[in-house]
């Protein structure tokens, strides 16, 4: 029962954002907010304090606190597309299944670097 809590939490906040590429960092943002949002239920359990993960899932608060929306290309999540994050993307390219892939086709290739370079902030 918790997977499907979880994963229809993760699929609501979302939607809330259907621009967002599909990456790890995206991917981080929704669990880290689920988790931010989540109910503490020590107390409910006597026992088991501190051993029952972050609490109970609570898809209201997170849906209502919203997430914020990941800039394309900032690879280290430091507010702005720079030379780390092209040092990062080249490190990667020709990886598959890496952060540095900005646009989510499975492979970190020029059309990453055309995106990132789209985005660059200096």
């Amino acid at each position: 029962l918790a997977a499907a809590f979880a994963s229809g939490t993760a699929a609501l906040i979302r939607s809330q954002h259907p621009e967002w590429p599909r990456t790890t960092y995206a991917a981080e943002q929704t669990m880290d907010l689920m988790a931010a949002t989540s109910i503490n239920i020590d107390a409910l359990n006597p026992g088991f304090e501190n051993k029952l993960g972050v609490g109970r899932i609570d898809p209201a608060a997170a849906v209502a606190a919203g997430p914020p929306m990941p800039i394309v290309g900032d690879l280290d999540a430091d507010g702005d597309v720079d030379l780390a994050d092209l040092a990062g993307l080249l490190s990667d390219f020709g990886a598959v299944h890496s952060s540095a892939d900005v646009n989510a086709d499975g492979v970190v290739d020029l059309t990453d670097l055309a995106v990132m370079l789209g985005a660059f902030t200096g």
